[in-house]
C-alpha cells in the first residue's frame, strides 16, 4: 500500500470527538426551539439526557486536551532515562542501567 491508513483514521477519530461537543450543543439548543421543532420539541427528559451528554463528551475533550498539553511539557523536559510518567509524578518505579531495567529500591 502507497500509504499507511492508521494515521489518518486516528487524526479523523480526533476531529470527529472535538467536533461532537459543540455540535451537540448546538442541536439541544436547535431542538428546545418551538419555532425550529414545531409540536415536536424535547420533554425535560430528554433535555437533560441531551445536555448531560454535551456535557461529559465537552469534558472528555477538556481532558484530552489536558493530557496533549502535559505530554509536550513533558517532552522537553530532559528525563535521564526513565520510564515515562504522568504530569503528577506517578508511574514506573523503575530505571535503566546498563540497558537492564531495575527497581529504584
Amino acid at each position: 500500500m502507497l500509504f499507511d491508513l492508521l494515521p489518518g483514521l486516528l487524526t479523523s477519530a480526533v476531529i470527529n470527538g472535538v467536533m461532537a461537543a459543540p455540535i451537540m450543543a448546538r442541536l439541544m439548543l436547535l431542538a428546545g426551539e418551538k419555532s425550529v421543532t414545531g409540536n415536536f420539541t424535547l420533554d425535560a427528559r430528554t433535555t437533560q439526557l441531551g445536555w448531560d451528554d454535551a456535557a461529559v463528551v465537552g469534558f472528555v475533550v477538556l481532558m484530552m486536551f489536558r493530557d496533549v498539553v502535559c505530554q509536550i511539557f513533558q517532552a522537553n523536559q530532559t528525563v535521564n532515562h526513565v520510564l515515562p510518567r504522568d504530569c503528577y509524578g506517578r508511574g514506573p518505579d523503575y530505571r535503566f542501567r546498563n540497558g537492564l531495567l531495575q527497581s529504584r529500591h
